[in-house]
């Protein structure tokens, strides 16, 4: 009996200490995780920082704090939808595989993707929508940067070094970056670097890429 009471002790201890270190995280902070070249064009990579949106019990949806690579939303004007954009194949792709170890690959989480049309934005309505996705890796919609995002402040964004030194487009120290919801005549949603939504061509090469995953806080030691 003493030996099955030490062991619920030690259990109830190990429970407390993960429930104690997800507390600490709150919506606002920023955690690091991943790896990306940040400081310059030719830097090392460098931690990646998130901006936490939501919690929810241990896990947390957050979004990288710069924006990270320049990248068009789709390599051509055939498609305009997240789930068929060569941009989410990237994500998901190559970017999940240089950016993270095998341990912070399983602390992401599978997010079911909503692709319906509550997702866009009525200022620009959508020529098609596309299909729901299941993906580690992913971008705000239109209506999911109203809600995590719901000031002009909240949603600007500064771009990291790197990706101002190959060009990206800045304004008062802020760059525009995408959102995955689609909009008219072979366009995404985007941020603007005043905080706006608006919209641009999907096969523009300089839009910015700001990520978003939804994490385990303590797989990851938070």
């Amino acid at each position: 009996m003493k030996r099955i009471a030490a062991t619920l002790l030690v259990l109830s201890i190990l429970l407390l200490g993960v429930s104690a270190a997800s507390a600490e995280t709150s919506v606002g902070d920023y955690i690091k995780f991943g790896e990306y070249v940040q400081a310059g064009r030719n830097s090392y990579a460098t931690p990646i920082e998130w901006l936490v949106l939501d919690i929810d019990g241990d896990n947390a949806l957050v979004i990288s704090r710069y924006g990270l690579f320049m990248q068009a939303f789709n390599a051509n004007s055939a498609g305009q939808t997240w789930c068929d954009s060569t941009l989410r194949e990237y994500l998901n792709g190559t970017f999940l595989s240089i950016a993270f170890t095998s341990k912070e690959k399983d602390a992401i989480q599978t997010t079911n993707v909503p692709e319906g049309k509550d997702q866009t934005s009525s200022a620009f309505p959508a020529k098609r929508i596309g299909s729901d996705t299941k993906d580690k890796i992913f971008l705000l919609s239109a209506a999911e940067a109203d809600e995590y995002l719901p000031t002009k402040a909240d949603r600007k964004c500064k771009p990291s070094q790197s990706t101002k030194d190959g060009g990206c487009y800045v304004k008062g120290g802020n760059c525009w970056y995408w959102l995955r919801s689609p909009a008219y005549s072979n366009n995404a949603c985007v941020i603007d670097s005043d905080g706006n939504i608006d919209t641009c061509y999907i096969s523009q090469t300089w839009g910015v890429v700001r990520p978003c995953c939804r994490v385990s806080l303590s797989a990851l030691g938070y």
